[in-house]
């Protein structure tokens, strides 16, 4: 029998679930619900949310339909926003939090692109091609990690549709003294390498919400479970675990 809440397991912008399966066979003790965003992975052909309220009520229906009243998550990426969005508007059903690779806002002046950039190569080049392009910017090692090619395949399932709308959406996100409130335990998590969220937007984070942890795990960018597994799931798993 599985021990302890519930976790459910948000992927990011240009993923899919299967990017949480190193992740979910490390904590095979305990209960780990993954899915896919409606026009990601194997649910491509899908009508995409628009806007973060709607990424939230998805993510509710995906828990009620596994009856989890009340669960732990961890959002990657632009999940992170998805996730802040659950703690500030549906406080009562999370109980712990873990944003991973998160901030409070996207700041333009650091992504490695301008997000009107990065919508127009999508147009322009195709899902595959921005995909490939942009997970390069996920590891330390750019497209020499040898999970780059794995993650180009797998978000290459994203259809144009959905890559926009999630583009856009995390656009207009800012949760910037609106997190107050949370009385979640929460930790953020990010790696020292990171561009889109470097340790100092981690740190303007875990200040914004009362009580929470910062991780930063060193030699790592964006993707930072697949780059070290074994720190990332043993920091996840303590957080999860502590009394």
């Amino acid at each position: 029998m599985a021990r302890g809440t519930p976790l459910l397991l948000l992927h990011g912008f240009g993923a899919s679930s299967a990017i949480w399966r190193p992740t979910m066979a490390a904590l095979a003790d305990r209960r780990c619900v993954a899915f896919d965003w409606p026009g990601f992975g194997a649910r491509g052909g899908e009508p995409p949310c628009s806007d973060l309220a709607g990424f939230a009520a998805e993510a509710l229906r995906q828990a009620d339909a596994q009856g989890l009243a009340r669960f732990d998550v961890l959002g990657h990426s632009m999940a992170g926003f998805i996730v802040q969005e659950l703690l500030r508007a549906h406080p009562a059903r999370v109980r712990r939090a873990v944003l991973y690779g998160a901030g409070l806002r996207i700041d333009p002046r650091r992504r490695f692109e301008p997000a009107e950039r990065t919508i127009a190569r999508l147009r322009e080049d195709g899902v595959a091609s921005c995909v490939r392009r942009v997970a390069a910017a996920w590891f330390a090692r750019g497209e020499d990690d040898p999970h780059h090619a794995l993650c180009a395949e797998d978000g290459a399932r994203m259809s144009e549709l959905a890559g926009i709308a999630a583009i856009e959406a995390m656009q207009r996100a800012d949760f910037t003294g609106g997190l107050d409130g949370v009385t979640a335990r929460v930790l953020v998590i990010l790696g020292e390498h990171d561009h889109t969220h470097p340790p100092d937007a981690g740190l303007a984070l875990r200040q914004a919400i009362p009580g929470a942890s910062l991780c930063v795990l060193p030699g790592c960018g964006h993707a930072a479970h697949l780059e070290r597994e074994d720190w990332f799931n043993a920091v996840v798993a303590d957080f999860l675990d502590q009394p």
